[in-house]
């Protein structure tokens, strides 16, 4: 008689033990990787005169664990100087035998490869120039390579933010996904190969990919069985207008109470502020 009424007792508890769990869980919440955007943090290693990786291992010791690399276009490999880029008429003005309604670029051997096969345009070769049909600097145009290989060698997490692009190849033959990564983060408002190629590109996506929160984007639910990562950023312009404090606040708030795995953080303009927003992220999830 004494077991039967434990037991109904038990089973009268349950309902509230259930209830307990959430905050439980909130209370203890599971791995949790802060990543730091690398180009939001290039400028404060410029800023220094030292290499992203210098900067990033200055903020290990406040909780970073992980580093972000959005995809570049093609007109940001030309602001940083890897290419040239010409107009067809500019190289006919300078004696080349180009078309005239071209475009072409010059530049690092290992870029100007990778962009040969990036895209579904034809291409050609006029000496060291290499030309397409339209206008490129917009198109997606892969990673700084050399820095995520560094990244995973000094043992950080590493994310990629490709950009869905409909004259991009999905060859795997280039880096889309590096090997180096550990987790996709879509760049944009819609998954790689939105929206008549998805199947093709779950094949080039190994990794699990990131729901980021607020921002849906069509074509994510194809990549379900991969693995889905729930991530949670702020706004870069709400962020200036919030304390460090108050920003940290909502980052563990996602993490504690909302379940979120990826904290995607960018730099204050003073490292003072980041500081103090890592350390607020820090003791919060204690």
């Amino acid at each position: 008689m004494k077991r039967l009424l434990n037991l109904l007792i038990l089973l009268a508890l349950a309902p509230s033990l259930l209830a307990l769990l959430p905050r439980l869980q909130a209370e203890h919440p599971g791995p949790v990787v802060l990543l730091m955007d690398a180009e939001a943090l290039r400028e404060e290693a410029r800023a220094q005169g030292k290499d992203l990786l210098a900067v990033l291992e200055a903020y290990r010791p406040l909780g970073v664990e992980g580093i972000a690399f959005p995809e570049r276009f093609v007109k940001d490999w030309v602001a940083q100087g890897a290419l040239l880029y010409r107009t067809g008429r500019e190289l006919l003005e300078a004696g080349l035998p180009a078309k005239p309604g071209w475009y072409y670029l010059k530049g690092e051997a290992w870029l100007l490869d990778l962009l040969a096969q990036a895209y579904d345009l034809p291409t050609e070769r006029l000496g060291p120039w290499l030309g397409f049909p339209l206008d490129v600097q917009a198109l997606p145009a892969f990673y700084p390579l050399s820095e995520i290989r560094a990244a995973k060698e000094a043992g950080f997490y590493v994310a990629v933010r490709p950009i869905n692009q409909r004259y991009r190849r999905l060859d795997p033959s280039v880096p889309i996904v590096p090997q180096e990564a550990d987790a996709v983060v879509f760049a944009g408002l819609e998954a790689l190969g939105y929206p008549y190629r998805l199947e093709e590109a779950r094949e080039r996506v190994p990794v699990p990919v990131a729901l980021i929160e607020g921002t849906p984007q069509p074509g994510l639910a194809a990549y379900r069985e991969k693995g889905i990562l729930r991530l949670f950023s702020l706004r870069y312009e709400w962020q200036l207008t919030l304390t460090p404090e108050e920003a940290a606040d909502k980052y563990v708030l996602a993490a504690r109470e909302r379940g979120h795995q990826l904290l995607y953080l960018r730099p204050y303009p003073y490292r003072q502020d980041t500081e103090r927003l890592l350390q607020r992220i820090q003791e919060g999830l204690k």
